[in-house]
């Protein structure tokens, strides 16, 4: 009994000392994105944990330690990010009042990285489709992070 009270003590000790040096290893914290939110909101979270001049190894250490997502992460060697906008625009005049949205692709950078964070179901007029939310990550030639691109594409019927 007399021998007990020391080594667990001892262990006591042990375990304090080490949970408050940090010698005790911790998982690095899941990073899960609400897909709901806007594209805008999502790009930004993603840019708190891989700033403007990150290196692709850092990306890539990020998607595959933390970030919650649902497909391998596709690195694009000779391919710049696609980022497509669209934008109102009142350029007919014709039509008093109406608006026409003119749609444009850029490629930004010379090499990227994707990946399909999630999906969410959708409905739109009586059909069932799913929402798939990507993230690119467009690099310079010195693999520095230019850009992040948050894209949502309507995809495909899912079954209920």
């Amino acid at each position: 009994m007399k021998l007990h009270i020391p080594i667990a003590i001892f262990l006591g000790i042990a375990v304090v000392a080490c949970c408050s040096t940090g010698c005790a290893s911790q998982a690095p914290k899941t990073v899960k994105i609400w897909l709901r939110s806007s594209e805008t909101k999502i790009r930004d979270t993603v840019l708190k944990y891989t700033p403007l001049g990150s290196s692709q190894k850092e990306v890539l250490s990020f998607i595959e330690a933390q970030l919650r997502h649902v497909d391998t992460a596709m690195i694009w060697p000779k391919n710049g990010a696609l980022k497509r906008t669209n934008q109102l625009s009142s350029k007919d005049s014709s039509k008093v009042g109406r608006s026409k949205v003119e749609r444009s692709e850029q490629i930004i950078g010379v090499k990227s990285i994707s990946v399909e964070i999630g999906w969410y179901p959708t409905i739109l007029p009586l059909i069932p489709v799913a929402t798939n939310v990507y993230v690119y990550w467009a690099f310079d030639g010195n693999d520095c992070l230019i850009d992040v691109i948050v894209y949502k594409k309507v995809d495909k019927i899912w079954a209920s």
